[in-house]
């Protein structure tokens, strides 16, 4: 697989959880943020406009609950998306950021079971 390489200034994580969206922006210098997790900083971002709504039609279209998609912003602030996992790596971030993920989780699994 191959992807255009985009010249970024940072990285965004969004994190869907049913109806939850936590969107955080990870600072680093690195190309791959994944390899040197002491070297990230994380911010809570307000997506660009229709984004969030992209992001609940493409796990409508596939019949998802939860996605973790990865972004890259340019210089310009444009958002670029890199992908969607299925099954994203995402508590790391709660203690980060603040944001309630696990409540989020822990609700939608309590939904799915009744």
């Amino acid at each position: 697989m191959f992807q255009q390489r985009i010249e970024k200034t940072a990285d965004v994580r969004v994190t869907v959880i049913r109806d939850r969206v936590f969107p955080v922006r990870i600072d680093s210098d690195l190309l791959d943020w994944r390899t040197d997790y002491s070297r990230l900083r994380y911010s809570v971002v307000s997506p660009p406009p229709g984004i969030v709504d992209a992001l609940h039609a493409y796990l409508a279209r596939f019949g998802l609950v939860f996605g973790a998609f990865d972004f890259a912003i340019d210089r310009e602030g444009q958002w670029w998306f890199l992908e969607c996992n299925p099954s994203g790596q995402w508590y790391w971030l709660e203690p980060e950021t603040g944001l309630p993920m696990l409540q989020a989780m822990a609700d939608l699994l309590e939904r799915k079971m009744r």
